[in-house]
């Protein structure tokens, strides 16, 4: 199975102000979250950590961990996408009261490594008060070694891949807190 890789996406928190963020109460293995490759028998609990508006996405301090709603599984549901899948959990305000409504996101499609000698060089733009400098764009992987699933993620990263469709279906839907970047457009200062 083959796919273009100007359609595929990065997912990510938008940080929206005010958004609730939370901390895991106790220690745990992001990437085997993320991965969905560690089972939950009793829901993971959430602390408070700043925040008072309950958006789409929550982040958790780990980049690879987020939570998300009911609204926004119900997109992916409504859509058949595939390559995800839930684990429980509590999330807790400063008060102890339980906010409903939210689950762990883990991602289950794959596709091959990153390639990192095919990202384009590029000058990035300089920041306020800096300079411009030598950069790179572009995340792509071998279009051949996806796995045909609607989320997903390259082998040996945390990345969150979404093609065109989920993007659409969450956007049109005003899922809240959602980042997305063209992955041919993604630029950064390392390849």
């Amino acid at each position: 199975m083959k796919i273009e890789l100007d359609s595929v996406y990065l997912l990510g928190e938008a940080f929206s102000r005010g958004a609730l963020r939370v901390k895991p109460r106790e220690s745990l293995d992001p990437l085997a979250l993320l991965r969905g490759e560690r089972s939950v028998a009793t829901p993971l609990e959430f602390m408070h950590a700043e925040g008072r508006r309950h958006l789409d996405l929550v982040g958790t301090g780990y980049a690879m961990v987020h939570l998300v709603s009911d609204r926004f599984l119900d997109v992916l549901s409504a859509g058949d996408f595939t390559g995800w899948t839930t684990y429980d959990v509590r999330v807790l305000e400063k008060s102890g009261d339980e906010v409903p409504g939210y689950h762990g996101f883990s991602v289950l499609g794959r596709c091959g490594p990153l390639d990192p000698a095919r990202a384009e060089r590029v000058i990035l733009p300089a920041p306020p008060g800096g300079r411009a400098m030598p950069g790179w764009r572009g995340f792509y992987f071998d279009p051949s070694s996806w796995d045909g699933r609607d989320v997903f993620l390259p082998d040996g990263t945390r990345c969150v891949f979404v093609v065109e469709a989920v993007r659409r279906e969450l956007k049109k839907a005003k899922v809240s807190n959602v980042r997305f970047e063209r992955i041919t457009e993604i630029e950064r200062l390392f390849p």
